[in-house]
């Protein structure tokens, strides 16, 4: 036999008069074999894209074609029109070959729709309404896969383009950084060291000594804004020469070693759960050690006005890559916030708390790394942040 599919009927009886039935139509024309043989080429590719399997691959039932039209239940209706006999309508196409169709279930619980034919043997030749209209079948077919095809290519086209504008955009934007950090890294250091000289010379007990200490918190401030900004507009890829294999564990309990005081005094608790065998990583210390210092940092900001204070850490090999989580009981993020968090200048924290750099320079040392960050948060639950960095770094 060369089938294009098989009739799902309630009983062999049926099977067996549906094939008789095929046999008689067939004798009325004759065609060359070639237009047979193609016929029958592409019969897995039509049956590849009419059947359809629910997620649980449950068994189906059986429903014949009047059944599904007399039916009541709109879901049903609307999948048999959308998934099966929509491409049908209208084709040339005897009767019995829609004997029965299959479902993954009764009532609105219908998630698949199969429709099943079937050819006669090599020793007979089908219908011309048969050729005809299971031509038209699979040009209605190739056209659907066509125009999906093009609907995919155009949005990753997009995609890439939208992409590739906020590269440049962020190109320009740093080296538009670098010069104003530049501009002003040297005034502000005469300031402070202005400001640090008057204070050596005032008492302690002067009115003007606080007004001073403000005032060198303030500069302070100004030149650390300056130095994420230099760190932003550097573009440089990762220096080999820095690079070194090291446990991103251990980098871990030395950052948080650094900010145990703060973690104290804040009543926050750190769990952290890393798998047996962490591996180590060819990687630039410095700048790894950079983007957990500022997630902590992000963390413990995001929790100062909540009851609940806890760090959760885990650190497992996925694949080729090691996967580090970190996960806070903050505030968390809004959702329409989330595709923003790792654009420069964009802050989630009050004014004059927050430069909007920090997970910018977090995501683009990730880069470097040819590694990724990705954010999961809820408004009122928490945020955490994954980190995938390859094992095998090139």
């Amino acid at each position: 036999m060369i089938e294009l599919g098989e009739i799902k009927l309630k009983n062999r009886d049926s099977v067996l008069e549906a094939r008789n039935k095929i046999h008689t139509l067939a004798r009325d024309l004759r065609f060359d074999s070639i237009t047979a043989a193609r016929l029958a080429s592409v019969s897995s590719d039509i049956i590849r894209k009419m059947a359809y399997t629910d997620k649980d691959n449950r068994p189906g039932i059986i429903i014949t074609l009047d059944q599904m039209k007399a039916t009541e239940h709109p879901v049903l209706k609307l999948k048999y029109v959308s998934k099966g006999f929509g491409l049908l309508e209208g084709l040339r196409l005897p009767d019995s070959l829609f004997d029965g169709v299959t479902t993954s279930g009764s009532g609105e619980d219908v998630t698949y729709i199969e429709v099943f034919m079937m050819l006669p043997d090599p020793g007979f030749k089908p219908t011309k309404d048969f050729i005809a209209g299971a031509s038209e079948l699979v040009g209605r077919l190739t056209r659907e896969e066509l125009y999906q095809e093009l609907e995919a290519s155009y949005a990753k086209l997009r995609s890439q383009s939208l992409q590739i504008i906020h590269t440049e955009r962020l190109r320009t934007l740093g080296t538009m950084a670098a010069g104003i950090a530049h501009e002003l890294n040297n005034p502000m250091m005469g300031i402070l060291n202005y400001v640090q000289y008057c204070l050596k010379h005032t008492a302690a007990d002067n009115k003007k000594h606080p007004v001073l200490r403000d005032a060198e918190k303030e500069i302070r401030r100004c030149i650390y804004i300056v130095d994420n900004l230099l760190a932003f507009s550097r573009t440089e890829k990762v220096d080999s020469n820095r690079k070194e294999n090291a446990n991103c564990a251990s980098i871990i309990d030395r950052i948080l070693r650094l900010l145990s005081y703060k973690i104290s005094t804040e009543h926050v608790s750190i769990t952290r759960k890393y798998a047996e065998k962490i591996p180590a990583i060819l990687i630039d210390v410095n700048k790894i050690e950079q983007v957990f210092l500022n997630l902590f940092n992000n963390a413990l900001d995001a929790m100062k006005r909540r009851d609940k204070k806890e760090i959760h850490i885990e650190m497992q090999r996925k694949g080729n890559y090691l996967h580090v989580s970190i996960a806070d009981t903050g505030i968390g993020i809004n959702p329409g916030d989330i595709p923003k968090i790792f654009d420069p200048f964009f802050t989630t924290k009050e004014p004059g708390k927050g430069t909007g750099l920090g997970l910018s320079i977090v995501s683009s040392i990730i880069q470097e790394h040819a590694g990724k960050i990705e954010c999961e948060s809820e408004p009122g639950q928490g945020t955490t942040f994954k980190i995938f960095l390859p094992i095998f770094f090139e």
